[in-house]
C-alpha cells in the first residue's frame, strides 16, 4: 500500500491488535471494524504529526524499558499504599524536586512524561520553557539525589538511546 493510504503502518498494526485484544473476539465484524479504525485513525490524525515520523533506533531496548516501567509501576503501587495506609510521618515526606534533562527528542520526552505520570507517587508538574528543567512532585521524597540518579539511569538515558 502506498504511504498516502497507510502513512504509519506500525501504528495501524498496533491499533488493530489493541482493538482485537480489548474486544476479546475474532468475530469477522470486529476484525473488519478494527481494521477500518486502524486505517482511518492514522489518516485522520496525520496533521498532528508536526515533528515528523518517530524513529525507534533500538527496539529491544524499548521492550526492556516497557517491562521495567511495568515492574516499577507495580512496585510503586505497593509503596504508595504503604504510605497512605501507614503512619502519618510517611505522608510528610512529599515534595517537589527539579531534574535537569538531557533528552531532546520530542517523542522521547513524551514517553518520559507518560512514564512519570503513570507511576503512582510521581507527577510531572512543569517543564521549563527551554525543555531542560523538569519539576516533579514525589509522594515519597526520601533521597532526592538517589531519585535523580535512578530517573536518569532507568528512564532518560535508555529513551535517548531509543529515540535520538
Amino acid at each position: 500500500m502506498s504511504a498516502r493510504l497507510l502513512p504509519y503502518p506500525w501504528l495501524s498494526l498496533a491499533l488493530w491488535l489493541v482493538w482485537l485484544l480489548l474486544d476479546g473476539s475474532l468475530a469477522v465484524g470486529q476484525v473488519l471494524l478494527g481494521a477500518a479504525l486502524a486505517l482511518f485513525i492514522p489518516l485522520a490524525s496525520r496533521s498532528m504529526y508536526v515533528h515528523g515520523r518517530m524513529h525507534v533506533r533500538r527496539f529491544g531496548l524499548a521492550l526492556l524499558v516497557a517491562m521495567r516501567v511495568a515492574v516499577d509501576i507495580s512496585l510503586s503501587c505497593w509503596k504508595v499504599c504503604r504510605i497512605i495506609l501507614g503512619p502519618e510521618e510517611a505522608r510528610r515526606r512529599s515534595g517537589f524536586i527539579t531534574i535537569e534533562l538531557s533528552i531532546r527528542s520530542v517523542y522521547g520526552m513524551t514517553v518520559l512524561a507518560s512514564i512519570v505520570n503513570s507511576t503512582p507517587g510521581t507527577v510531572w508538574t512543569e517543564l521549563s520553557a527551554d525543555n531542560r528543567i523538569l519539576l516533579v512532585h514525589l509522594l515519597d521524597l526520601d533521597e532526592e539525589q538517589a531519585f535523580r540518579r535512578m530517573f536518569h539511569e532507568r528512564y532518560e538515558k535508555p529513551l535517548m538511546e531509543i529515540f535520538e
